[in-house]
């Protein structure tokens, strides 16, 4: 089983790491890297497969979860939106937004 988010574990992609663990188990694959690129978007890198079916294979499967995490919020796992207010742009719902926002303006941050 592999740590999908490395150290930036977002709790709201627990099922997108899930599901990806059991491909890659059944696929018997790992991938190079998963990491949170500088858009705010989950990036998943797979090494270069000598098979070009399992390569098509591979490829579809990043485009697909790396869309899935696009749309589902990071902190709880419900619907999101990316949010530019924040330099990270983080896919977040309404409620972990505004929670968000709430936090990083009393903090002085925004």
């Amino acid at each position: 089983m592999i740590d999908l988010l490395n150290s930036t574990k977002k709790p709201g992609w627990t099922d997108i790491e899930s599901k990806l663990n059991s491909i890659n188990t059944f696929l018997n694959v790992k991938p190079e890297s998963s990491f949170i690129d500088h858009h705010g978007l989950l990036k998943i890198v797979y090494p270069s497969a000598d098979n070009t079916d399992l390569q098509e294979l591979l490829n579809i499967i990043t485009w697909y979860f790396e869309r899935q995490a696009a749309k589902i919020c990071q902190q709880c796992g419900a619907l999101g939106f990316r949010r530019r207010v924040f330099s990270e742009n983080p896919t977040l719902c309404q409620q972990c937004y505004v929670f968000e926002y709430n936090n990083r303006f009393e903090s002085g941050v925004l």
